[in-house]
């Protein structure tokens, strides 16, 4: 199985991203699992443009894309994305979003593929304390 791991770099007031530190930790390889990472720019259209190169490059069972929502308390699981830019800082770019949607033609929502139920029980089960969110915000990780 081949799978791809996206992280951003810092943004805004954050001087560092977990995500950017657990791309930098995570093996190779996972028993079966090649695992491939890709560092995202916290930029509008040019994170999307920097994931889909990788996508191209190469085929993936699976594509993880991780986020920063700073004010939770665990790890979430999004449930779905919102065809929306709006935030109240600048891109890294300095691009400020208001109401604009990310594809003019586009859905307003677009449903995760990832079985949630299914990871959220089994976390459960495990005693991992995991969350499911239906809000990723309207920033670039949305806009990804």
């Amino acid at each position: 199985m081949k799978l791809l791991i996206s992280g951003f770099k810092p943004f805004g007031p954050h001087q560092s991203n977990p995500t950017e530190t657990l791309l930098s930790l995570l093996p190779q390889q996972m028993g079966e699992v090649e695992i491939q990472t890709v560092l995202l720019p916290v930029e509008y259209g040019t994170g999307f443009e920097v994931l889909k190169e990788a996508l191209i490059k190469e085929t993936f069972d699976a594509v993880i894309m991780l986020g920063l929502a700073s004010g939770r308390k665990k790890i979430n699981i999004e449930h779905h994305a919102i065809n929306l830019r709006h935030a109240s800082i600048p891109d890294e770019a300095g691009v400020l979003k208001a109401f604009s949607k990310i594809l003019d033609q586009g859905p307003s929502i677009v449903e995760s593929t990832l079985p949630y139920q299914r990871v959220l029980e089994k976390a459960k089960e495990e005693g991992v304390s995991l969350g499911l969110s239906t809000d990723a915000g309207a920033y670039v990780c949305n806009d990804v």
